[in-house]
């Protein structure tokens, strides 16, 4: 599970995940391996952390809290899927989900990983 984690808040560096690490709420800027990462809190100072990743847990968005909207723009996506583009497209799919910070296909939430975001904690996003 580490490594759907690490691939999760790699992938989330350029959207403004925010993570809980010691019972704050911080933005991710970085990751360095499994034992390092760079997070920002909410003065906007900027500090490493040795830690594992393990350590932190993403605000994450159920699938179930989606608005219309969303789910109307990823239909959108998977119904453009063509043999041809398959992989391209499910990369950009799978891109919507992790700008949304939606807990998408890890159930990281459900096993721990992860919390629940607050209901507009995303909102700017």
């Amino acid at each position: 599970m580490e490594e759907k984690l690490y691939y999760y808040l790699c992938h989330s560096i350029p959207f403004g995940l925010k993570v809980n690490y010691n019972n704050e709420v911080y933005t991710l800027v970085g990751v360095n391996g499994y034992h390092e990462v760079l997070l920002e809190d909410s003065n906007g100072i900027c500090q490493n952390y040795t830690v594992g990743i393990e350590d932190i847990k993403p605000y994450l968005r159920p699938m179930s809290s989606r608005p219309k909207e969303e789910i109307e723009e990823a239909d959108k996506l998977e119904l453009d899927l063509s043999d041809k583009f398959r992989t391209w497209k499910c990369a950009n799919l799978v891109d919507f989900y992790i700008k949304k910070h939606l807990d998408y296909e890890y159930c990281l939430i459900d096993k721990g990983y992860a919390i629940e975001a607050p209901e507009g904690m995303y909102d700017n996003n």
